[in-house]
């Protein structure tokens, strides 16, 4: 879009350029700053017994460690979520916190016959910061480089990165392999790994 500007303002004349350029350079910056602002990274769901699915889940309350928190309904904090409980979803965007090289996130697994249980995983990402400069009228914005990702495995089996860069370009960053029962699955005799861990902690919490 500026080197656009730039070719335009180059072969106007002196009498038609005092009129137009406060009008391009206006749009050019506005546009500017909407499209570069901190880049954030986007995560997709997948299936953990079929990788190359992407799959689509609910009842999952999603939350960065540290966000700030609002009022729930029974008066006590709640984080302001990432991904609300009642939403289905197969993708979200992760903010990155930027005083910091660190992002941890928590999946708190809502449904009905487990929320009693409490049960969450976390994703801890680790990244490095790139800052680099927009633009007089825009200032600085943030490119992220994730560097490496561990987590609890509750439910959540897996990570992969398949693009670590993160910039303003829609793309994946990261996908979360998650169990999903399918009717193939449900005949099957054997449980998928994820789910085994779930029930096993599931069973240590009813012992408690």
């Amino acid at each position: 879009m500026r080197g656009a500007a730039n070719f335009i303002l180059s072969i106007l004349t002196p009498a038609l350029l005092s009129l137009t350029a406060p009008a391009i350079l206006s749009s050019c910056s506005n546009d500017e700053c909407l499209e570069n602002k901190n880049a954030r990274p986007q995560a997709e769901l997948r299936n953990y017994l079929e990788p190359e699915q992407t799959v689509t889940l609910d009842s999952i309350l999603i939350y960065a460690v540290g966000a700030p928190t609002k009022p729930s309904p029974s008066g006590e904090p709640s984080p302001s979520a990432i991904v609300d409980s009642t939403a289905s979803f197969s993708n979200f965007y992760l903010p990155f916190d930027l005083e910091s090289d660190t992002t941890r996130v928590v999946f708190r697994y809502m449904q009905k016959s487990l929320r009693q249980y409490d049960l969450r995983d976390t994703l801890t990402i680790i990244y490095s910061r790139l800052p680099y400069f927009v633009s007089p009228a825009c200032g600085a914005s943030y490119r992220f480089l994730i560097q490496e990702t561990t987590h609890t495995r509750i439910l959540l089996d897996s990570v992969a990165i398949p693009a670590p860069t993160v910039t303003n370009i829609p793309e994946t960053n990261l996908q979360l392999f998650f169990p999903v029962l399918t009717a193939e699955s449900q005949q099957s005799s054997e449980v998928p790994a994820p789910l085994q861990r779930g029930r096993n902690h599931l069973m240590e919490e009813v012992k408690r």
